[in-house]
């Protein structure tokens, strides 16, 4: 998987020999920094090849502006 469009805060699965959930804490040259969801790992670098699925962390919704709705 491309790193690319990965960053801070994202939840990426990883399959290092022992799969899980991680929060990505940053970038270490070409390796992501990944604190996992549950246990008490330390954050460790992984590589691209290690992460199976990537989720993006967003904001939450803004209220549509009505302004410009008639009614």
């Amino acid at each position: 998987m491309r790193l690319a469009g990965v960053r801070d805060g994202d939840i990426v699965r990883v399959n290092d020999g022992l799969p899980y959930l991680a929060l990505v804490r940053g970038r270490r040259g070409r390796r992501l920094l990944v604190e996992p969801l549950a246990g008490t790992w330390n954050p460790a670098p992984i590589k691209s090849v290690d992460v199976t699925a990537h989720w993006r962390r967003v904001g939450p919704r803004q209220p549509r502006d009505r302004a410009g709705a008639s009614s």
